[in-house]
């Protein structure tokens, strides 16, 4: 499993090694990590001057759309030189940036499968409305001139120190996403972060904007800093693994589209088995990388075609994985759009069995799915 791993601001890719280095020996040989530096030298970050040497970079000193974009451009350029990468890991600044980039991407397959963030403020929104400082030591948003001094004090305080951060007149800022965003961050994610940090609601708020049902958060006392106490370190890497325990393994597997090959239902203990739709229906279930799916069933064509029609079940929305207590794994498909009356808003549950190119789904009611992969291009959603 390879990472692809983000220093602070300050810092370099030789720090974070050392700051890493506890919890990379207790990964093992199984895991690799190489370190990306950033290319604008910097003063030394928080933590940093006194306990390791320089030169110290940051991967941007201010928070402009040029110096954002030429950040990704690092990214994009160590991906595909070095790439490809299991995930992505970052501390402070890092941490930020890598989120922000996924973020960033309006492919819906995600560059990587599963993120670390280590102390991360809220990712910048490339997106968004720009703000601009005043001479006064104000901020003015560019659109609206509304001043939205307090909005900076609070995502982004550093930038009220205008000496220690110059040259901010006639720039244009990027805001932070928004506490509470309705944009989500699609793939497996562990959060590492400390209540006493002045940056703990911003992890926070990271976590809140990942899926629930495939993050891991572990909250330290050992302020903005990686922690090396040997408890939390075991539970840091535990957190690891678990991203790739047979339910988060399943669920990339699932990633595609899955042609119908049967349809049944077994009565129990009876040895009896009815095709609900036919025997020769078919269908197509496609899973997304970004936890959407989609089915569409059709029964058997028979000589009434029109009421055959009036059968066809198809439906959309969320997907997830959940490993059961004797290692099975459970898909669960949360029904947002559906051609049923009265299935919106449903959640199935269905038991996963993957042999070679084979997939059946099957769940209590003994009605069970087999389906085969496609040759074809997957069927992404949108």
């Amino acid at each position: 499993m390879r990472f692809l791993c983000l220093h602070g601001i300050g810092s370099s890719a030789q720090v974070f090694e050392t700051q890493l280095s506890a919890l990379t020996a207790g990964l093992g040989s199984r895991y690799e990590f190489v370190f990306l530096q950033g290319d604008i030298p910097s003063e030394a970050g928080p933590g940093v001057e006194g306990v390791a040497d320089g030169p110290y970079y940051s991967f941007f000193s201010l928070p402009t759309p040029d110096q954002l974009h030429a950040a990704y451009e690092v990214i994009d350029q160590a991906l595909d030189t070095e790439g490809p990468f299991d995930g992505i890991m970052g501390f402070s600044q890092g941490a930020s940036l890598a989120a922000s980039y996924l973020l960033s991407k309006s492919n819906p397959e995600p560059p990587v499968k599963c993120a670390v963030f280590f102390c991360a403020s809220m990712p910048f929104d490339v997106g968004s409305s720009c703000f601009c400082p005043l001479e006064d030591g104000s901020f003015q948003d560019e659109v609206t001139g509304e001043d939205v001094s307090g909005e900076i004090q609070e995502t982004i305080p550093e930038l009220l120190d205008r000496d220690k951060y110059p040259g901010q007149l006639g720039q244009r800022f990027l805001r932070r996403y928004e506490s509470g965003s309705s944009t989500e961050l699609c793939l497996p994610t562990v959060h590492v972060y400390s209540s006493q940090d002045p940056y703990y609601a911003q992890s926070q708020g990271l976590a809140r904007m990942c899926q629930s049902f495939d993050r891991e958060e572990v909250v330290h006392k050992g302020g903005h800093t990686i922690p090396w106490d040997e408890k939390i370190t075991v539970e840091i890497i535990e957190c690891i693994r678990r991203m790739m325990t047979s339910a988060s393994r399943t669920q990339q597997s699932l990633v595609g589209s899955w042609s119908l090959l049967e349809y049944r239902s077994e009565v129990q203990d009876s040895g009896v088995t009815i095709h609900p739709m036919g025997q020769g229906s078919r269908g197509i279930i496609t899973y997304a990388p970004n936890g959407y799916m989609a089915v569409q069933l059709v029964p058997a064509v028979t000589k009434k075609v029109k009421h055959t029609i009036h059968d066809l079940l198809a439906y959309t929305g969320r997907y997830w994985c959940e490993e059961q207590p004797d290692g099975a794994v459970m898909v669960k498909h949360r029904l947002e759009v559906s051609s049923e009356p009265g299935m919106d808003g449903s959640i199935q549950q269905r038991l996963v069995t993957l042999s070679d190119n084979q997939l059946t789904l099957s769940c209590p009611a003994f009605v069970n799915l087999e389906v085969r992969h496609t040759h074809s291009p997957p069927a992404w959603l949108a």
